[in-house]
């Protein structure tokens, strides 16, 4: 999500026009969450406390988006329209003041995102040995283990918690039915 850094846009209207609306749309805990998003994970470390007055948090994370990557990069423009799709317009007329800065200076705006690929996930061969290897000692212990003889009552049912032969088992169905040796 990170762009290469480059030299910030210098048309200070629009960055303020974009302080604005944030101050306007956000509370400080939102913009830290906007900007972890789409810019820093670690950005919330770089960001004043969020007890600050709106305006300076504003400024400060404008500052930083100025320092990373010097203007918006798309990722931002759409988490701001996720964020809040009932203000497209404004956020719109945003994007379009700070491409037309960019263009002043001559730099081109960001590239768009490389597309993500959904559905084809990989998974490196070892980690798939060792889960095709984990499952298969999983099953042969449950089978091991949960093959247990049931101990046969004297009224032909199976006990449904004794597996061997001991007081208490089969009480309620005419105890433990002997097997003759043959």
């Amino acid at each position: 999500m990170t762009t290469p850094r480059s030299s910030p846009t210098t048309n200070a209207g629009a960055w303020q026009a974009l302080r604005d609306y944030l101050i306007d749309a956000y509370n400080n805990q939102e913009m830290r969450t906007l900007v972890e998003l789409t810019l820093l994970a670690e950005a919330g470390t770089k960001l004043p406390d969020e007890r600050v007055p709106a305006q300076e948090y504003a400024a400060n994370l404008c500052t930083l988006i100025q320092r990373h990557s010097g203007c918006p990069v798309p990722e931002f423009w759409k988490q701001l329209t996720n964020d809040r799709p009932w203000r497209q317009p404004e956020i719109d007329k945003l994007q379009s003041i700070f491409d037309a800065a960019m263009a002043a200076s001559g730099r081109p705006p960001p590239a768009p995102p490389r597309p993500v690929r959904r559905g084809h996930f990989t998974v490196p061969p070892l980690l798939t040995a060792a889960l095709i290897t984990a499952i298969g000692v999983a099953g042969s212990y449950c089978a091991l283990t949960g093959i247990k003889p049931k101990i046969e009552c004297n009224d032909g049912t199976l006990s449904p918690t004794c597996t061997e032969s001991g007081s208490g088992c089969c009480s309620r169905h005419g105890g433990i039915k002997r097997v003759e040796p043959k």
